[in-house]
């Protein structure tokens, strides 16, 4: 039976969560308009463009509000449930990425090497279960971890795909540690 209470009642907590979110980037964005000219100034080959006369800061500043507006708009415009579903599964990017800095950490040589985990989880996700693949080989992915939001599944793959990443990246920060970076 459908639930008598009123769409305002419903989405009560979720207007608030957006509108307190949209207020967080309005203070952001207004402090980086306000602080732009100073960063811009800074920077020599932005500086060259401005002497050049090929750009303003005006333009400038401007370019940068449309793309973040741009973005905001199309952030806004993805349904409550599909976005949280898209943050799930940022915890399984960056287990990639710790991946990455592990390899470049231990080995800088071999950074091409960086790359396996991004080309290894896009076959075992796309391709792994058109193959049959065993769930322990799928498992590798980071992704077949993330939940179904909607299938109401339990986030605790998540939990341990942030965990993973978290060991991942620390072992990264020793191998950098241990590499005489400045030569």
């Amino acid at each position: 039976m459908p639930s008598k209470r009123p769409a305002g009642r419903l989405n009560r907590s979720t207007a608030v969560v957006w509108g307190v979110a949209f207020i967080a980037l309005a203070f952001v964005f207004g402090y980086f308009v306000t602080s732009i000219r100073d960063l811009l100034g800074n920077n020599p080959a932005v500086a060259g463009f401005l002497a050049a006369g090929a750009t303003t800061s005006e333009t400038l500043i401007s370019g940068f509000l449309v793309t973040m507006f741009s973005l905001v708009g199309i952030l806004a415009a993805i349904p409550r449930d599909k976005f949280v579903q898209a943050l799930t599964t940022v915890p399984a990017a960056w287990a990639l990425v710790a991946v990455a800095a592990l390899v470049i950490g231990a080995r800088p040589q071999i950074a091409l090497a960086a790359w396996a985990g991004v080309v290894i989880s896009f076959a075992q996700t796309l391709l792994g279960p058109t193959f049959h693949l065993d769930d322990w080989v799928l498992g590798i992915s980071p992704f077949w971890h993330v939940p179904v939001i909607s299938d109401g599944a339990s986030p605790a793959g998540l939990v341990w795909v942030g965990g993973v990443t978290v060991v991942l990246l620390a072992a990264s920060f020793a191998g950098f540690r241990r590499r005489d970076i400045t030569r």
